[in-house]
């Protein structure tokens, strides 16, 4: 995995840790692509589209900015149940669902 950080141990059955430890991983990278492909996307549309360039361009921004806080607040999910369990869902599904979580533990 291409992170700065080591991640905490995964908690469950022997069986559940072994097969979460590559789902995360994957995750994480997959976390990484979604970030860069969002900062492209917000390059490319100031090319074709000042207007939407400007909305995605702000909400690109704070995605980029609270890209910390993401991946901090992923790394704390050591159930490895939840990865188990979420391993078929996109990373954008994910964050849907996490990052107001994340924006909580902010505050």
């Amino acid at each position: 995995m291409d992170t700065k950080f080591t991640l905490p141990s995964l908690q469950g059955t022997p069986e559940q840790t072994a097969a979460a430890v590559k789902i995360r991983e994957n995750f994480f990278v997959e976390l990484k692509r979604v970030m860069e492909k969002t900062k492209s996307l917000d390059r490319h549309m100031m090319k074709q589209d000042q207007e939407k360039a400007k909305i995605f361009g702000s909400l690109a921004g704070m995605l980029n900015d609270m890209e910390p806080v993401i991946i901090t607040h992923f790394s704390k999910i050591t159930d490895a149940r939840y990865w188990i369990e979420n391993k078929n869902k996109k990373v954008e599904e994910l964050l849907i669902k996490q990052v107001p979580l994340a924006m909580k533990e902010i505050k």
